[in-house]
């Protein structure tokens, strides 16, 4: 990785003390996408949200242990601005049904 992207990793990793469980990638290089990579937890999720039409080669060692890359290309940059700030403000609601974990495959 390139010095600056392991700069920014390092920064990141150490501001808040870990690897995080979620990566927003919202620009989509090749660049930005190793960043992720090497930013996301074990068992985390890199959203690939950026369309600058960066590749990654993916391997059983590219990325940690469990966690999975994912796309969308659902709306624009105000969208996203809208929903998060309706989160902060407590407007969404997420309904969970619980069930034993011996039952998540069934």
């Amino acid at each position: 990785m390139p010095g600056a992207a392991r700069s920014v990793a390092r920064s990141v990793t150490d501001a808040i003390a870990g690897a995080p469980i979620a990566v927003f990638d919202l620009v989509g290089t090749d660049a930005t996408l190793t960043a992720a990579t090497t930013l996301v937890a074990p068992g985390g999720v890199i959203m690939l949200v950026g369309e600058a039409g960066g590749r990654l080669v993916a391997g059983f060692d590219t990325l940690p242990i469990e966690a999975w890359l994912t796309t969308t290309a659902w709306a624009s940059r105000d969208d996203l601005a809208h929903v998060v700030e309706m989160a902060r403000a407590g407007r969404l609601v997420w309904e969970v049904d619980q069930a034993p974990l011996a039952e998540a495959n069934a």
